[in-house]
């Protein structure tokens, strides 16, 4: 039976910060950081491994190509060319923005 699903992250991080808050009333300012230090040592340390290839990222599927690679322009006959690049390619980057926030006024 898993807990993870069962509870938010902001209901996981309150119940950290209680139980960091009892080990801080309970034990010496320097025992009471020990689980947290070690908790984030073994996490930068695992995406460390993961960066430099130790590891396996296990967030990835299986199936992941960490190549560089593009899809082919075709040619005007439908195929594709020789060359691989013979033609330029335009990319548009289209942005929206939209705010979340509304602005009702009062009627009088």
């Amino acid at each position: 039976m898993s807990f993870q699903g069962n509870f938010s992250t902001s209901t996981w991080l309150a119940m950290g910060a209680c139980l960091q808050s009892v080990l801080f009333l309970a034990l010496p300012t320097r025992v009471a950081l020990l689980p947290a230090l070690v908790l984030l040592l073994a996490r930068f340390s695992t995406n460390l491994a993961i960066a430099g290839g130790v590891i396996r990222n296990p967030y990835l599927p299986s199936g992941a190509m960490m190549t560089k690679m593009t899809a082919p322009v075709l040619d005007e006959y439908g195929e594709v060319s020789e060359k691989g690049g013979d033609k330029g390619v335009v990319v548009f980057i289209i942005g929206a923005s939209i705010s979340q926030y509304v602005l009702i006024e009062k009627q009088r």
